[in-house]
């Protein structure tokens, strides 16, 4: 099985539909995951970000929040980790990867031979030049 790892994007734009495009890949890449026919990598960042945001930005309480969180993780195709390598994100970040929290990201695809879903258009080309490999559903 193919494990691909979750940029906050991808996640933010399958829960808050910003996006009607990206809602429906992820709509698409989520049935996948639920299917067990992918499995998706939310790392410990990526919480992090997304908690941020859904408060900061969506104003989502708190209670909202955790549930979000627990039925994410619940997914039977989701797998959680802290994906937190510094010495390899240390490699990436600032030289290759400008963005600290998209090197901590891609620093957990390397460790592991993952691959990266993100729609965001600069990430992506930095992955690219660092050998890491997109996930295009």
């Amino acid at each position: 099985m193919k494990s691909i790892v979750l940029d906050t994007n991808c996640l933010l734009s399958f829960l808050k539909n910003r996006n009607e495009r990206q809602y429906h890949v992820m709509g698409s890449v989520f049935r996948r995951i639920s299917d067990v026919e992918l499995e998706g990598i939310i790392t410990g960042h990526a919480v992090s970000e997304l908690v941020f945001v859904m408060e900061n930005v969506y104003h989502a309480t708190r209670p909202q929040i955790h549930d979000v969180l627990t039925g994410l993780l619940d997914n039977p195709g989701v797998r959680f980790l802290e994906g937190y390598y510094i010495d390899l994100v240390l490699k990436l970040w600032p030289g290759h990867i400008k963005d600290y929290g998209d090197a901590i990201i891609a620093s957990c695809a390397e460790k592991h031979g993952f691959e990266v879903m993100t729609f965001d258009e600069a990430f992506a080309r930095s992955l690219k030049k660092c050998g890491i490999p997109l996930f295009t559903p």
